[in-house]
């Protein structure tokens, strides 16, 4: 039940992207029991084949299975680089959890999530917040700790968000020390919009009946953020 909410949740993110891929990985000592690996019983492989034949069966209609290396030649044919790609996660249901298989996981559970990432940073947003709760700068020096984190994250500050018979004008302040790739998200409907004159936006992206998500490089100083909505 957890992988067919899993692949559900999936699925309905391939309305934001020109393509969304899963890739699934099955431990081969997962699948075997002998005098060497003594983790699994016969009965756990033969529940793990259970359990993968009917994840097949359910995924099969919404997906194109592959290799993964014709996933990557599918991949390269559509992008010249590397795809924005914008993912809206909800909390995957669970029983309790099984401490053998959940271990080294952390169960969650988790809140309602946006996250986005493209050539130059992933960033992620919990529902009702407007700025990321991390950044990965994939132009910060390598730190297997870190890994690309941001450790200060700017706070926004609305200036205003005045709305007109068939327009939309929003004004945000963000200061930051030094320069940043940075993002917003406001959480809201905005389907009835297009995103107009938006000097500085690297991308923007409406998620229907979800949020407005806006993606810009900060630069040191005071940056101020001037978004155009038309209606459709």
């Amino acid at each position: 039940d957890y992988w067919k909410t899993f692949i559900d949740s999936y699925y309905c993110n391939t309305r934001y992207n020109d393509q969304v891929f899963l890739l699934q990985h099955q431990e081969a000592h997962e699948m075997e029991c002998n005098a060497h690996n003594h983790c699994y019983t016969k009965e756990d492989v033969a529940e793990s084949m259970i359990m993968l034949e009917e994840y097949t069966k359910y995924i099969q209609p919404k997906a194109t299975f592959m290799s993964l290396s014709e996933a990557i030649r599918a991949y390269r044919v559509h992008n010249k680089k590397t795809a924005s790609s914008y993912m809206l996660w909800e909390d995957t249901k669970t029983a309790v959890l099984n401490p053998d298989y959940s271990w080294n996981v952390c169960a969650g559970p988790w809140p309602k999530t946006f996250l986005h990432y493209d050539c130059g940073a992933q960033m992620m947003f919990v529902e009702g917040q407007v700025q990321p709760v991390c950044i990965r700068n994939y132009s910060r020096d390598w730190n297997g700790k870190a890994y690309y984190a941001e450790s200060h994250i700017p706070t926004p500050k609305l200036i205003h968000d005045t709305r007109y018979h068939w327009e939309r004008e929003i004004e945000i302040v963000v200061n930051t020390p030094r320069a940043i790739p940075y993002g917003l998200t406001l959480w809201g409907d905005y389907s009835l919009y297009q995103i107009g004159e938006a000097p500085g936006l690297i991308e923007g992206k409406i998620l229907p009946r979800e949020l407005l998500y806006l993606r810009y490089n900060l630069q040191p100083g005071e940056n101020r953020l001037r978004i155009k909505l038309q209606g459709k």
